[in-house]
C-alpha cells in the first residue's frame, strides 16, 4: 500500500500517553518521528508525550529527549483519558 502524500501546509499533532514504557519508548519514538517527518516534513508535526505517573525509568528518558518536535508533559493524575485530554489542550495543531 502506498503512503498518502501530504502537502507541506498540513500539520498534525500525535499524542502518546505513556506509563512505565522505558523498554520501548526510545525505539518507538524514533520510528514515529521518522514516519511523521517523511509524511509531513520537518516542521509540520508535533508529538506530545504525556507521562501518566510512571514509576520506572520512563520520566528520566523523557527528560533526555532532544527533538524540537517532541513535547513532554507530566500528568500527576492517572488515567489514559486524562492524559489524552491534557495533550489535546496543549496541542498546537
Amino acid at each position: 500500500m502506498e503512503a498518502k502524500s501530504h502537502t507541506k501546509k498540513e500539520r498534525i499533532t500525535f499524542c502518546i500517553p505513556v506509563y512505565n514504557e522505558e523498554k520501548m519508548l526510545v525505539k518507538n519514538l524514533k520510528k514515529i518521528a521518522n514516519e511523521l517527518r517523511n509524511l509531513f516534513g520537518e516542521t509540520n508535526y508535533e508529538i506530545i508525550i504525556v507521562d501518566n505517573g510512571s514509576i520506572d525509568n520512563t520520566p528520566t528518558l523523557l527528560r533526555s529527549i532532544k527533538n524540537k518536535n517532541v513535547r513532554v508533559i507530566f500528568c500527576p493524575e492517572k488515567g489514559i483519558g486524562k492524559a489524552y485530554r491534557l495533550a489535546i489542550q496543549k496541542a498546537r495543531y
